[in-house]
């Protein structure tokens, strides 16, 4: 057999962007997977308080405040829009800092609080944010899940299946890629029976997706358990035909059964594959030298629509409102800012603007 892939579940799991957390500019680098960052405040979360009935209520007076005892003073007003990245970054940073000492007693801010540091390459500030989380709530999922997936990320594999297994535990529908990870995790520690046990039950309530096949039939191939992991790479072949990790996979199963000449037939394609990806990586690295992928408008959005979600849920619609247009101002693309606020306004009696920004008008001034 030729050298392959021996770890290739998780290498093949890591997107090229992932490899470093630095931009070519030399600035941080969003997190890969908090361009999902709206997955630690879920939906219903804002709809808490956006779903209740529409019915007009009454604005605090100048001077007056709608803030809860104990809420820290409203956020400052952010400038009209970012000029640079790296003044992006530090607005979205302050928000995390803001999350944490206007709720200290929220799992959810500290767990949207320790995502924003993570897109942003603060680390310890993260694990420091998703472990208050877990003293201020011990079953919140989301915050096992945070330090679950990051520690995957940073290969501290005991870590990841410790958290990830607690969160599986908590929440059984955990997102199918949250469970890849934690498959992989065991993997890595030599638990592929586990692991193949984890991909099983996750498969009963959906089709696992092409990388999560691979995954089982890897964990099959560690497990001894041949001609089921023969079944696996069988599958994911037909789901993506030009895989080598694929082909690797079914060349080493072949081989293990004792069939050599369609091990041969695998290990050909696997080389021609294989080549073709290393041609084409070089080409992909000479054209990212050229650009700089690191854009943090999206992660900041979703910063600020989360961080709205979060007032809206404690009673602080003001400040909703300050975040979602915030959140519009620095991605004006997007719709889901004017989606909230349309809804805000709504149920704050402001037809008018309601209906403004519905028809795609421009955002209120002076809020």
């Amino acid at each position: 057999m030729p050298d392959g892939p021996k770890r290739p579940a998780r290498s093949a799991a890591r997107k090229p962007e992932a490899a470093s957390r630095q931009t070519p500019s030399g600035g941080p680098r969003p997190g890969r997977w908090l361009l999902g960052v709206a997955v630690c405040v879920s939906v219903g979360l804002g709809a808490l308080w956006l779903a209740s009935p529409r019915r007009p209520v009454d604005r605090p007076q100048r001077g007056q405040s709608e803030r809860q005892p104990g809420i820290a003073e409203p956020s400052p007003s952010p400038p009209p829009s970012p000029a640079t990245q790296a003044e992006l970054v530090a607005e979205a940073m302050q928000l995390a800092q803001h999350l944490t000492q206007s709720f200290p007693g929220s799992p959810q801010a500290h767990s949207l609080a320790g995502r924003i540091s993570y897109a942003f390459g603060d680390v310890a500030r993260a694990n420091a944010c998703w472990e208050q989380a877990l003293k201020l709530n011990p079953e919140y999922s989301e915050a096992c899940t945070a330090i679950g997936e990051a520690a995957w990320e940073h290969g501290n594999f005991e870590r990841s299946v410790r958290h990830l297994r607690k969160a599986l535990a908590l929440n059984p529908r955990l997102e199918q890629k949250k469970v890849f990870f934690l498959a992989d995790s065991l993997m890595n520690l030599g638990e592929p029976a586990e692991a193949a046990a984890v991909l099983e039950t996750a498969a009963r309530d959906k089709p696992l997706e092409p990388f999560g096949v691979f995954l089982l039939a890897h964990a099959y191939l560690q497990a001894k358990q041949y001609e089921k992991a023969k079944e696996q790479f069988e599958a994911g072949l037909a789901l993506d035909p030009q895989s080598a990790n694929v082909h690797f996979g079914l060349a080493t199963v072949y081989a293990r059964l004792g069939d050599a000449e369609k091990a041969r037939l695998h290990r050909e394609q696997y080389t021609k594959l294989r080549k073709e990806e290393l041609s084409l990586s070089a080409q992909m690295r000479a054209q990212m030298r050229q650009k700089d992928w690191a854009d943090p408008r999206p992660v900041a959005r979703e910063c600020y629509l989360n961080a709205g979600r979060i007032c809206a849920t404690h009673g602080l619609p003001e400040e909703a409102e300050k975040h979602w247009l915030r959140a519009a101002v620095i991605d004006p693309e997007s719709p889901e800012p004017r989606k909230l606020l349309e809804a805000l306004y709504w149920q704050q009696g402001r037809r008018e603007e309601a209906i403004r920004l519905s028809r795609g008008g421009p955002l209120p001034v002076g809020n």
